[in-house]
């Protein structure tokens, strides 16, 4: 006979639990629904400690940009965003927060894998930029790193400006003419990433950067309100550009010589490196002299030109720059067609515990480039497997002797 009796306790203990679960989630809903939120809205909190709540912008967002969040008492908002740089596979990630006048005023490192560390000081250098980011500069040794943060947070600001979040900031004048750098001298910059040494400065200098590969000077100089971006190569060339990018050299003479003067007086010179480089290459060279007048402003810091076999050829050195940041010294003769004819490096591969178990056929691979003129060349002709940046260096440097030698053949010299 079935006993009701049995059953009543278990289904009371049941019941009496049941109703208990009930109380506990209506109890402790709202610390569990807080925990999770804290745990959310915690990276965004530490950049914006004042902030009262925040709300997820619904949005379609690039790919950097993880997500944005508005503050929900006005103050204003907080992003969070990745960057990968090419010393890690794995994305850095960060979050930063934007005041109402669409200045940073906080910001975080929440995941780092970088193998280079640019340290605990570079994202608080961020903290009070608006959008120009102008007084954000990079860490030495740790390039790559910090222009993968630095456009991270760049990117961000392009989303929110072209949103309507927040308000551009207005570049300076120094700003923008700096920003011109790599098109105006690409000798001092690697990409966008300027390769320069400070110098102190004197007249109508605002600032001076020697080349790091000794290919030129660049300044930033003054004449009545206006400023300047004025660049000098080692041949005797000098421009002058305005804050619209227009070349008005022929408009202000005594900022060209002033520059000119200032870039002889503190340049360097490689004649006696490249003459014995390149009478070595081309056995039986002569009558190697030096070429003035070139008109290119790039990696190519000599020039010269001799006869081989009875016939006129051009040698130009060129420290572009490798692994490391480092300039590497390549040497490329092009004859009177403009055709290589040899081209070879001091050193291919730079940094040898790096590269330890590196095997290259350099013989091969410095053949490939023979016989190729600006119209058949091909940046896939200096590709080197696992060596990127010296790749990149032995391009550019036959770019760059192209570049010069063209700037002869329009009557450089």
């Amino acid at each position: 006979m079935f006993n009701m009796k049995s059953l009543a306790t278990p289904v009371l203990v049941v019941l009496v639990f049941a109703v208990a679960l009930v109380g506990m989630n209506v109890a402790l809903g709202p610390i569990i629904a807080e925990n999770q939120s804290s745990m959310a809205f915690g990276p965004l909190m530490a950049v914006m400690p004042e902030a009262q709540g925040f709300e997820a912008v619904e949005a379609e967002l690039p790919e950097n940009i993880l997500a944005v969040y508005k503050e929900t008492s006005g103050l204003g908002y907080a992003v969070r965003c990745s960057a990968t740089s090419q010393y890690s596979a794995e994305p850095m990630e960060m979050t930063f927060a934007i005041d109402a006048e669409g200045k940073i005023c906080g910001m975080q490192v929440d995941v780092y894998t970088e193998s280079k560390d640019f340290g605990p000081e570079y994202p608080q250098t961020f903290v009070g930029q608006d959008s120009t980011l102008a007084d954000v500069g990079l860490v030495s040794g740790v390039t790559y790193s910090c222009v993968a943060y630095k456009d991270s947070v760049s990117a961000a600001f392009t989303y929110l400006i072209e949103n309507g979040l927040v308000a551009e900031g207005v570049k300076g004048a120094d700003q923008i003419l700096m920003e011109m750098l790599p098109n105006a001298h690409s000798g001092l910059v690697l990409g966008t990433v300027g390769q320069y040494e400070e110098m102190e400065v004197s007249g109508s200098m605002v600032s001076a950067m020697k080349a790091r590969n000794g290919s030129g000077f660049a300044y930033i100089m003054t004449e009545g309100d206006a400023s300047y971006l004025v660049v000098t190569n080692n041949f005797g060339a000098v421009k002058v550009f305005d804050v619209e990018g227009a070349d008005v050299t022929a408009d202000h003479a005594a900022l060209a010589d002033e520059a000119l003067a200032h870039a002889s007086a503190n340049g360097a010179s490689f004649f006696d490196a490249a003459k014995m480089r390149f009478e070595a290459i081309m056995s039986g060279a002569s009558g190697l002299k030096e070429i003035e007048g070139i008109t290119s402003f790039n990696s190519i810091v000599e020039a010269v030109t001799f006869k081989f076999n009875g016939s006129t050829h051009y040698g130009f050195y060129s420290r572009s720059y490798g692994y490391a940041n480092e300039p590497m010294d390549i040497f490329i003769v092009l004859d009177s067609n403009g055709a290589i004819a040899a081209e070879t490096a001091k050193e291919l591969i730079l940094h040898g515990e790096y590269f330890n178990a590196y095997t290259l056929d350099e013989p091969s691979y410095k053949a490939g480039f023979k016989g190729l003129t600006a119209d058949t060349w091909s940046a896939d002709v200096a590709n080197i497997s696992g060596a990127t940046m010296t790749s990149v260096a032995m391009a550019t440097a036959t770019e760059d002797a192209f570049e010069a030698f063209q700037s002869i053949m329009n009557g450089g010299n």
